[in-house]
């Protein structure tokens, strides 16, 4: 019987660690890293699904790993250190603002940029499409900032780019 129990907690735990969750940004100016930022009481792990909802503005100073990030129209993030965004099922999306000023990385994802929505990357600054399976829809904008010796990038290795607005 105690085999029994110990297995059904073991499958348990597994189960709940693999289950992504929703972590949701509270409004106002805050830090990535601050584990008061965040609905859930906790920075996001790998497995959570993140959301910047309208009213806040987020920083990225620390390396930050997520499955899904969903920037809600008036939800700002600003990237100051690596992020990777891994995708699985999940594909992210963009309606707010999106300042890229480190490498972002999308290793298994889908990128939607809605009406509205924007990424601007800062000189000598990346975004990265590794998956040769992702797909971007963009009918915001995109835009790839330079100056006399820096150019930002973004590479795509995706299957399907869709895009009725800006990138530049």
């Amino acid at each position: 019987m105690k085999k029994i129990l110990l297995l059904i907690a073991v499958m348990f735990f597994i189960t709940s660690s693999v289950i992504a969750e929703t972590n949701t940004a509270n409004t106002g100016e805050r830090d990535w890293d601050t584990p008061g930022t965040w609905s859930t009481g906790s920075v996001p792990t790998s497995a959570s699904q993140v959301v910047i909802p309208d009213g806040a503005i987020i920083t990225v100073d620390a390396v930050a790993t997520m499955e899904s990030i969903n920037v809600q129209s008036g939800g700002y993030i600003f990237i100051n250190n690596a992020m990777t965004v891994t995708g699985a099922s999940n594909a992210s999306t963009v309606t707010g603002s999106m300042t890229v000023s480190a490498t972002l990385t999308f290793t298994a994802n889908n990128l939607t940029i809605a009406s509205g929505g924007s990424i601007s990357l800062d000189p000598a600054k990346q975004v990265i499409f590794s998956s040769t399976s992702s797909e971007i829809a963009n009918s915001g904008s995109i835009t790839c900032n330079s100056d006399s010796d820096e150019f930002s990038s973004f590479i795509y290795r995706g299957t399907a780019y869709s895009g009725s607005d800006n990138f530049t």
